[in-house]
């Protein structure tokens, strides 16, 4: 597995965390290596994690840079039957 070593200041796609970031002693941040040239277990299993948490309705965003997937993102979506007027 490879890491790619981040600083924790660095500012992140959508300003939001790497979902794989380990924190270290030194407080920089290892990242796991997601290729799409060559995608192994370690991705396939968050991204049906990212699925699993998805309630009912939602989406879930894959963000590729450079031929890596940078951000995994989950989004839950609830339905509502109220009409704007009523507001």
């Amino acid at each position: 597995m490879e890491f790619d070593l981040i600083c924790p200041d660095l500012w992140l796609p959508q300003n939001l965390p790497r979902r794989n970031a380990i924190c270290s002693d030194s407080k920089l941040k290892k990242m796991v290596d997601y290729s799409t040239k060559k995608i192994g277990k370690n991705l396939l299993d968050e991204l049906k994690n990212a699925i699993k948490n998805v309630r009912g309705w939602g989406s879930v965003e894959i963000y590729v840079q450079d031929f890596k997937v940078t951000q995994i993102t989950e989004r839950n979506i609830k339905k509502t039957s109220h009409s704007i007027k009523d507001l």
